[in-house]
């Protein structure tokens, strides 16, 4: 009788289930980590230590050296190096994926360089005591700083308070310069300090006025009691008021002496007797 002799192949080591399964069929634990390697770990109060794996690299050991303020171990300084910092941002792409140009950070500013002064147009370089910018002298003229006085340099009249520059130098406001400056109320008139405005003219006090009546800032004729208007103190046109002749009857009156009959009723002259 011929005997069977029952074979049986060794498979070759498969991965099955997280089990390694070896020629003799009996599942062994995979393994975790490498035995021996090490690497960083949380501690428990907080801060960080470094645990190794096992010899059997069935896991990782305890989490050593929370104690100290930071691990000391030769290994961890190692694995620390190793560590992205992450203080550091990634710097490697953009959002889109696309490499930026420059990823050199921008030097913040030289504060030695930095100019902190007043800009030469600007108002306070009007009152620094020298002459910068687009002054015509000194802390004036040039359209930036107020006008200058009478005798400082300038280029035109705007520069200078009298609105007049003159060979380059600003002159005293005059009443025959053609201008209207200082206190004259019209060119070259008025204000006090020039000849009074004719009717016509610019006026802000009756005094302007060469007719001394000053009526909507404009010097005025004065009226007579020939002007054919009731104006000035007349009762009615040309007449009454004190000023001008009597009035006839049936004229406007205030009173019996406005009336050329010495009447006056109802603000009306009444007819001669």
């Amino acid at each position: 009788m011929k005997s069977t002799i029952s074979v049986r192949a060794c498979l070759p080591l498969s991965l099955l289930a997280g089990s390694v399964i070896g020629c003799g069929g009996a599942p062994s634990p995979s393994p975790v980590c490498a035995p021996g390697a090490t690497q960083l770990c949380l501690c428990v109060g907080g801060g960080m230590g470094v645990q190794t794996c096992t010899q059997d690299g069935a896991g990782w050991g305890a989490c050593d050296g929370c104690g100290a303020s930071s691990p000391d171990s030769a290994a961890a300084a190692d694995l620390a190096a190793m560590a992205p910092d992450a203080a550091s941002p990634d710097l490697s792409a953009t959002p889109d994926g696309a490499a930026p140009d420059d990823l050199t950070p921008a030097s913040p500013p030289d504060a030695a360089s930095s100019d902190l002064s007043p800009r030469p147009d600007g108002p306070l370089a009007c009152f620094n005591g020298v002459k910068d910018g687009r002054e015509t002298d000194i802390d004036c003229g040039g359209g930036v700083c107020p006008p200058c006085p009478a005798k400082k340099t300038c280029v035109m009249g705007p520069d200078c308070v009298s609105l007049v520059c003159i060979n380059a130098v600003c002159a005293a406001a005059t009443c025959a310069d053609g201008v209207l400056n200082g206190g004259e109320s019209d060119v070259d008139c008025g204000g006090g300090t020039c000849p009074p405005s004719v009717v016509g003219e610019r006026c802000v006090l009756a005094r302007d006025c060469l007719s001394a009546l000053c009526v909507n800032n404009v010097c005025a004729t004065p009226p007579t009691c020939m002007d054919g208007i009731k104006n000035g103190m007349e009762t009615d046109v040309d007449c009454g008021g004190g000023t001008c002749a009597l009035c006839a009857g049936g004229k406007g009156c205030a009173m019996d002496s406005d009336c050329l009959s010495g009447a006056c009723d109802n603000n009306l002259c009444s007819s001669a007797t």
